[in-house]
């Protein structure tokens, strides 16, 4: 069951706070870090979703164990704050804690010990629409993150400045035709890519390292090879699958976060979206 997420601004207008940029929070052994990127969603949520990340790292010289509750929707492990810049103030215009929980849907608790130098993260997202609803512009929104773990860590870390919009990035012949790269993981990816009003396609090459990581099967592949894409688009969404001379023929989904930049996904059946970000050259 996901989450039917709704958006409740009472309150929100009359707070406002001072963010700095990207910071490392440190309570006693562990540091946190924190990043939000936008990610392929699906077609029914508008393609475009926030992924926002807390990373937790053990900085001390023995294990650490932290405790955290999460719902079936994806909700508790913390809370996400989205910010309107103004005159060299942040006001706080949506925020996770407000998401109503899904009815029947328990929450779990999740036990996790980090090792010396080991990492754990925490995440969560919602589609760019639940945010921006039906009162916020598109424009350039400032995200933080608190993790809601025992032990409480310190308060806010901000995640950085992301730009949301709702509406068609790639009207109808725009150029997006060229060469858009990508790495993640000890895994990198380039395609050149034609795009059409109802397709896009495409050949490459991958180069994955000898200590690939990445996702969704890619982490069997190693050296170089050739790729091909051949994928169904509408408007700025697109979805298809990858064939790869390595063996990897994984499905591959992707929304235009600007004319740019695509946000992709590669998909399995035994876990979530792998993603990875495109860039064009």
């Amino acid at each position: 069951m996901k989450a039917k997420f709704a958006l409740l601004l009472v309150g929100f207008a009359a707070c406002s706070a001072s963010i700095s940029g990207p910071r490392s929070d440190l309570s006693g052994n562990i540091r946190e870090t924190a990043s939000a990127t936008i990610v392929a969603s699906g077609a029914e949520s508008g393609g475009r979703a926030v992924l926002t990340v807390i990373d937790l790292e053990n900085v001390g010289g023995s294990s650490e164990t932290i405790t955290w509750g999460m719902d079936c929707g994806g909700a508790g492990a913390m809370d996400m704050r989205v910010y309107r810049s103004d005159a060299g103030s942040q006001t706080l215009v949506w925020n996770s804690s407000a998401l109503p929980r899904v009815l029947g849907c328990p929450t779990q608790l999740i036990k996790q010990t980090i090792d010396a130098a080991g990492h754990v993260q925490l995440q969560f997202s919602v589609p760019v629409e639940r945010i921006l609803g039906d009162s916020l512009p598109a424009g350039a929104y400032v995200f933080t993150a608190t993790a809601l773990t025992n032990p409480e860590l310190p308060g806010e870390v901000p995640a950085g400045t992301l730009t949301l919009s709702k509406g068609i990035v790639a009207p109808p012949g725009t150029d997006l035709d060229g060469i858009w790269t990508g790495s993640a993981n000890g895994f990198a990816l380039t395609l050149n890519l034609h795009w059409s009003a109802d397709s896009v396609t495409g050949t490459g090459t991958y180069n994955a390292s000898a200590s690939n990581t990445f996702g969704c099967g890619g982490g069997t592949l190693r050296g170089t090879g050739t790729v091909t894409y051949a994928g169904s688009r509408t408007q700025d969404q697109f979805q298809g699958g990858i064939q790869t001379s390595g063996g990897w023929s994984p499905p591959f989904r992707g929304v235009l976060v600007d004319q740019r930049t695509i946000a992709g996904a590669f998909m399995s059946v035994d876990r979530g979206p792998c993603y990875l970000t495109l860039t064009r050259q």
